[in-house]
């Protein structure tokens, strides 16, 4: 080996250690811990965490949504959401103990048994409405990979992008305490715990990063995901609720008002009074962009009292959403409209998946009637298995695929393609199934 090669493998290997040594020490790093809320502003209805720390099984959490709306601060007789934790055997026990209020009082000898009943208590993880939060260790661990001594992350989009692991970074411009702190998952739960909007067949995914993406540090959501970008100090919790609470309209006016949908846009611009597309446009400055605009409205609806903390509007020119005469009613029509309207559509989630994935899908008007089929197809183009072939009524459908063939037998970790097909339309997602 010449001294330029030794030199070279050299290097590799200190990169790669450097990298190992980031990613052991991370986790020491992240604070968890939970913003104490006035129990005179927001009532608690939850579950206490289970701190074991053997589990591991707190990474990803499981939210759904239920009748909760006893947690509405304002009084509105809607729903909200509650939280479902990964379940590991303390997790079910404590699960089991809070939900199944109904259940008598035992002696410790019965506690197995107790446990036992949980499984019936408490509702599967497959469920309508259910999104699933990566906190930042789940992301660091599972969805990063090093590569010249940098560190990317694997987004389930496909994409990868680089992180930012030095506060020192020229990107960074305001290094705040010199450290980056990512948003705490158990404020997250919070927030979602007191939205009040019903979109029960919305699947959708929260990915706190450890680090923010090069290029793109701020916070932002796509098609059924939201990113999180860290912090340079410790989160407030009324930025927490606020974030997230926005993020979340953004994927609501994706699913139930996609750009594509003219006629509620127009509807939406008339009632806000932002029809001059010269000022409201999506090039605009960030406040007067009305997907931002939206998702304002969103929040200030529909989150709990932490979100509205501030009682305003990113847009102080425009009047508040409460002052907007049949704005809340558009958004609750959203659901109906969006099915008067709906054209092909399909999500899942979670991607990646192991070992089950769950489906949404909806089917237009004009769709009834026509023989329908739900095909995943290998990166070959070859059938892996059918999991639909008749026709369906109008409205949305759901499926669940657990990575068997057509003979049921297990598939291989790989890329798959789910392809929906409606008489003469069709449309594709790729999924990922990580073993």
């Amino acid at each position: 080996m010449t001294d330029k090669e030794k030199m070279a493998d050299r290097k590799k290997t200190t990169d790669k250690k450097r990298i190992t040594e980031r990613k052991m020490s991370y986790p020491q790093t992240i604070t968890r811990n939970k913003k104490t809320v006035d129990a005179k502003r927001i009532s608690r209805n939850k579950t206490t965490l289970d701190a074991d720390a053997t589990n591991n099984q707190s990474a990803k959490i499981h939210v759904t949504q239920a009748d909760c709306s006893f947690l509405d601060t304002k009084g509105r007789d809607e729903h909200c959401f509650r939280v479902r934790h990964a379940a590991g055997p303390s997790h079910l026990l404590s699960r089991a103990l809070g939900v199944c209020r109904t259940l008598p009082t035992v002696l410790p000898v019965l506690v197995a048994v107790l446990a036992a009943f949980a499984l019936a208590c408490v509702p599967t993880y497959v469920a309508e409405g259910a999104a699933v939060i990566h906190d930042a260790e789940s992301v660091l661990s599972d969805y990063t990979h090093e590569l010249g001594g940098k560190l990317y992350f694997d987004s389930p989009t496909g994409q990868s992008w680089e992180l930012i692991t030095d506060i020192n970074d020229p990107e960074i411009l305001n290094k705040g305490d010199w450290s980056f702190h990512p948003f705490p998952a158990e404020e997250i739960e919070e927030a979602l715990q007191q939205v009040s909007y019903e979109h029960n067949e919305i699947p959708f995914e929260v990915f706190v990063l450890p680090y923010p993406l090069r290029g793109l540090v701020e916070s932002f959501a796509s098609p059924g995901k939201v990113f999180l970008s860290p912090g340079v100090r410790e989160h407030l919790a009324q930025h927490v609720h606020f974030t997230i609470v926005h993020e979340l309209g953004h994927i609501i006016h994706r699913h139930f008002m996609p750009d594509d949908n003219g006629p509620l846009w127009q509807r939406y611009r008339e009632l806000r009074g932002i029809t001059n597309t010269s000022i409201y446009n999506n090039a605009a400055v960030h406040k007067n962009r009305p997907h931002e605009i939206f998702a304002e409205d969103f929040r200030f609806l529909f989150g709990g009292a932490i979100a509205n903390y501030s009682g305003s509007i990113e847009n102080p020119s425009l009047p508040l959403p409460t002052q907007v005469p049949g704005l809340r009613e558009f958004f609750l029509s959203l659901p109906v409209e969006a099915k008067k309207a709906a054209t092909l559509r399909i999500a899942s989630f979670p991607n990646p998946f192991n070992p089950v994935l769950n489906i949404k899908f909806s089917v237009g008007v004009d769709q009834v009637g026509q023989r329908a089929t739900l095909r995943i197809f290998d990166v070959q183009g070859r059938l892996v298995r059918t999991l639909l072939d008749s026709e369906l009524s109008e409205g949305n459908h759901s499926a669940v695929w657990s990575g068997t063939d057509e003979r049921g037998k297990t598939v291989t970790s790989g890329i798959y393609f789910l392809r929906l097909e409606v008489g003469q339309q069709s449309v594709v997602e790729k999924v990922i199934l990580s073993r």
